[in-house]
C-alpha cells in the first residue's frame, strides 16, 4: 500500500531550515512566535524567510501566555495559514482562525477516565479546528488514540519513532494519519547545518509516497 505522508516542519529557525524542508515538499513550515521558546524568531525574520521559500503553507506556534489580540495580530501580519496552539490554551475567541491543536499524549491516556475525558473534550472542538498535532513525547504510540484524532481531522504525529522497523505500522494501523512533525534546529554557522539527524527520517517518510 502506498501512502502519501505529509511533513509538518515545526520550529523552523532559519532560511536553511525552510529551504531544506521545502525541498522535500513539507506541507507546513511552522515558526515559533513564542518569545519564551528557544526556537523563537522575530516576525520580520519570519517574513523574510517566507519570501525566499515556495510551496509550503506558513504556520506559527504560540504559547499559552500569548494574548488573543497578539495571536490575531501576528496571524494577520504574517498571513499565517495555520495557528498552532497548545491544547490547554483557551482558544474560544479564536475559532475563526485556522487553528491546529498540539495535544500531549501521556502514557496512561488510553486506560484512564481522565485521559478519555481529555480527548473527548479536544475532539468535541473539531468543527472549529483545522487539525491536530499529537505529541507522544517519545513514548510508545497508542494507535487507538491516533486513529480517534486522525478520523476527525488532519493529524500529524510528533516525537514518534520513525525507522524501517516500526514505520510500516503507521500505514497498517493508522491509515488516516496525515503525516509527521519534524523539527528544525540551530545552525552551526550562517547557512551551515548538519541535517544527518533528519535525513534518515525524511528518506523513510518520502519513500512511501
Amino acid at each position: 500500500m502506498t501512502k502519501n505522508w505529509h511533513i509538518f516542519a515545526q520550529n523552523v529557525m532559519s532560511l536553511t531550515d525552510a529551504r531544506y524542508f521545502a525541498a522535500f515538499e513539507a506541507e507546513y513550515l511552522c515558526f515559533s512566535c513564542n518569545p519564551e521558546e528557544a526556537a523563537f524568531i522575530a516576525p520580520n525574520i519570519i517574513l523574510a524567510i517566507a519570501g525566499w521559500t515556495e510551496g509550503a503553507k506558513l504556520a506559527g506556534s504560540f504559547g499559552t501566555a500569548e494574548s488573543d489580540e497578539k495571536i490575531r495580530s501576528l496571524a494577520a501580519a504574517l498571513n499565517l495559514q495555520a495557528v498552532v496552539l497548545q491544547a490547554t490554551h483557551n482558544f474560544s475567541s479564536l475559532t475563526d482562525l485556522p487553528l491546529i491543536l498540539d495535544v500531549k499524549i501521556s502514557a496512561n491516556d488510553a486506560f484512564s477516565a481522565e485521559g478519555e475525558t481529555k480527548h473527548r473534550h479536544f475532539l468535541a472542538q473539531q468543527p472549529t479546528l483545522s487539525g491536530f498535532i499529537l505529541d507522544f513525547e517519545n513514548q510508545q504510540v497508542d494507535y487507538s488514540i491516533l486513529n480517534l484524532y486522525a478520523a476527525a481531522a488532519p493529524t500529524w504525529a510528533k516525537n514518534v519513532g520513525i525507522d524501517e522497523t516500526t514505520f510500516s505500522n503507521y500505514t497498517r494501523f493508522a491509515p488516516d494519519l496525515r503525516g509527521f512533525v519534524l523539527e528544525g534546529s540551530v545552525e552551526e554557522a550562517v547557512g551551515v547545518k548538519d541535517f544527518e539527524y533528519l535525513e534518515a527520517a525524511i528518506e523513510i517518510i518520502t519513500q512511501e509516497r
